[in-house]
């Protein structure tokens, strides 16, 4: 029955690691997604860094010249400049609040909203802009009010439901650490003839699952960005995606060092232990020999 037995260890070593991943995971949950101060911060450097607003401007660009193609080459990389300068301004930054909000509310209640960034904000100074060149004898090279009044980052309806996936494993997430750990001691503790043994197979599992973990990082952005429809703005949903990936991933290299610590110091305390038990043999072993030696005198 010794398959037995080992068959039902590697099952419950695999259910102990998935686990893991989903204790982790809740955590990050927890800790990024859930904490508003954490997410907005993340977000907010996202969507005003100069990629972000260079991809939104060339959407906005795109979007109020698609009807002429020779005029949205010739002048399209101007004025997509000068709309990433606009939305660097105060003027955009309500424009962005609004965006984090929705994104907060998004993944954190039962019935998200579309996320759309607002462009009313900025129609109004860059039809200043182009009435003051106009003043100045220069032919306008688009007419601001062909700009869309907002465009659309994201919409609920092109995913499963987030958020009643997010609550379930909040709450399981305790449950989970529990279960791994209490999981992992009982194998090591059923083992005790050979626990070096199994300690280094825990260890391992756990940089195992830390690199699996880190996988997630290079996996879901794109897999996310491809659900947004318009072509310019993926990259921004992919950068919005990673950024709030990188605690997670911060979490598995974390893991990932401290186990390969403990296991190191564990390797070492085995190598010290089995010094000072030969030392204490060699010490006996004379020490017997130097009585067996007085009692022949």
């Amino acid at each position: 029955m010794s398959w037995l037995r080992r068959y039902k260890s590697i099952f419950f070593l695999t259910v102990a690691t998935i686990f893991l991943l989903l204790a982790q995971s809740a955590y990050w949950l927890n800790h990024t997604i859930f904490d508003q101060k954490s997410f907005n911060s993340i977000v907010s450097t996202t969507l005003q860094s100069e990629s972000s607003r260079e991809a939104i401007a060339q959407n906005i660009i795109n979007r109020a010249l698609e009807d002429k193609p020779i005029l949205r080459r010739t002048v399209g990389p101007q004025a997509t400049q000068l709309v990433t300068g606009l939305l660097g301004t105060d003027l955009a930054t309500q424009s962005f609040n609004t965006v984090i909000d929705r994104t907060y509310a998004y993944l954190t209640s039962k019935s998200p909203q579309p996320i759309a960034i607002d462009l009313t904000s900025i129609k109004v100074p860059l039809s200043g802009l182009v009435s003051f060149a106009e003043r100045l004898g220069r032919e306008a090279s688009f007419d601001p009010s062909n700009i869309p009044d907002s465009i659309e980052l994201f919409n609920p309806k092109n995913i499963p439901d987030i958020y009643s996936y997010s609550i379930a494993l909040l709450w399981l997430g305790p449950l989970f650490w529990l279960s791994s750990i209490v999981i992992f001691a009982t194998y090591i503790y059923r083992g005790r003839a050979v626990y070096a043994k199994r300690v280094y197979i825990v260890g391992g599992l756990c940089i195992a699952v830390s690199g699996v973990g880190l996988l997630f990082g290079p996996i879901i952005p794109p897999t996310v960005a491809a659900l947004v429809p318009t072509l310019e703005l993926r990259p921004v949903v992919g950068d919005l995606i990673s950024s709030l990936l990188q605690p997670f991933t911060q979490q598995m290299y974390v893991t990932i060092i401290l186990t390969g610590l403990f296991l190191a110091c564990f390797g070492q305390r085995r190598q010290l232990a089995k010094l000072v038990i030969g030392v204490s043999n060699k010490v006996s072993h004379t020490s017997q020999k130097s009585t067996k030696s007085q009692k022949k005198k």
